[in-house]
């Protein structure tokens, strides 16, 4: 089973750009989402390469009417350790029953309560190595990059990840 849509927040677009994998995850052929609050913070930090796939409409970036922007406000009330942008992907991935990628640990918690399917940029890499789009040697040396650059990444599973796919020529 491989889920057919995912929204995404500003770790997990910037994870991919950082690793140069963001052009291997749009082969895994997931449709993916983001909010333009997501995509401000994402072109504030430089990320070219993520704008020129909203750009192209490889991810379809979804525009904070008022209502939407009143909604996140409200959401965020009661949750001081999130932000608004937090709460633009995890409202919008449930509004389309999407899978929410993220790589905050709150905003994760949040989702399982909700009941809202929730992965990170671990998974990703795990989906690239599993089909094949990424060799497992590869994946360590990208993986081993985003940590060298302090990416906020479960330090235990990453380095497990790396041992384990360094092992694969």
């Amino acid at each position: 089973f491989l889920m057919r849509i995912a929204v995404k927040d500003a770790n997990v677009l910037i994870d991919l750009d950082l690793s140069g994998t963001a052009g291997l995850w749009f082969r895994l052929k997931i449709e993916t989402h983001t909010t333009e609050m997501v995509l401000n913070q994402v072109r504030k930090g430089g990320h070219q390469n993520v704008l020129a796939y909203a750009d192209t409409g490889k991810i379809q970036v979804h525009s904070t009417s008022a209502d939407i922007l009143f909604e996140c406000a409200e959401w965020v009330q009661d949750k001081p350790d999130l932000e608004i942008q937090d709460a633009s992907v995890f409202l919008l991935a449930r509004r389309i029953r999407a899978v929410l990628m993220t790589g905050d640990q709150d905003l994760r918690t949040y989702s399982e309560i909700e009941q809202i399917e929730v992965h990170g940029t671990l998974w990703i890499f795990d989906q690239l190595v599993e089909k094949k789009l990424l060799n497992p040697a590869d994946a360590a040396k990208r993986l081993q990059k985003l940590l060298t650059q302090g990416r906020r990444l479960p330090k235990d599973e990453c380095q497990h990840r790396i041992a384990l796919w360094r092992q694969h020529p």
